[in-house]
């Protein structure tokens, strides 16, 4: 009976696409849609990194709650949460290759020092329907100063026409900073950009 009601189903409904098919990271620079590399490099220090400064064709969605571990966008039909805990197991944390790794996987944004943060929640929420944001997608960024001396470190911005939204943050300081962000797409996660902080 199994069998006959698989073989009766489209091709499509068969072979599920799983979250681990999908490229978790991408440089700017390996992005091969011209549109979203364009509306990437206008976010955080990617001008400056680049040494272009353009006028923005993006909006930024309004901050409505701030503090040093969570930050809170929110607009009519959009709600994006951020949020950092601190992380009490810096030993667990080891220089290898000159790479920060925990556990096997790279510590993004790891900076040197006694005190440490990890994020415990990228959430987003867009004509009420939550956007599935794998943890694994931001689990492994450390230290982003979400907000200092009342700035935030953090930014929502979305294409004008509502389609595209951008979560772009900074992860640690100095050589180990890191630019991350997460990229949706009518409703969809599809991956993030994580490249090297000016």
């Amino acid at each position: 009976m199994y069998r006959q009601l698989f073989a009766a189903m489209p091709a499509f409904l068969a072979c599920p696409v799983l979250a681990i098919t999908v490229p978790q990271d991408i440089a700017l620079h390996d992005l091969r849609d011209p549109l979203l590399r364009a509306e990437i490099a206008e976010l955080g220090g990617y001008q400056e990194l680049m040494s272009t400064f353009t006028a923005s064709t993006l909006r930024e969605a309004p901050l409505s709650i701030a503090s040093p571990t969570m930050l809170e966008f929110r607009e009519e039909d959009l709600r994006v949460r951020i949020e950092a805990l601190p992380f009490g197991h810096a030993l667990w944390v080891e220089r290898v290759r000159g790479r920060w790794m925990l556990e096997g996987m790279e510590a993004l944004g790891w900076s040197p020092g006694e005190a440490h943060t990890r994020l415990s929640r990228v959430e987003a929420v867009i004509d009420g329907a939550v956007i599935d944001i794998p943890a694994n997608a931001w689990t492994d960024v450390f230290d982003a100063p979400l907000r200092r001396d009342g700035l935030p470190f953090a930014c929502v911005m979305r294409s004008l026409d509502g389609w595209r939204t951008y979560i772009h943050l900074q992860a640690g300081e100095g050589p180990g900073a890191r630019m991350a962000t997460w990229v949706v797409d009518d409703g969809q996660y599809l991956f993030r950009v994580i490249d090297r902080s000016p």
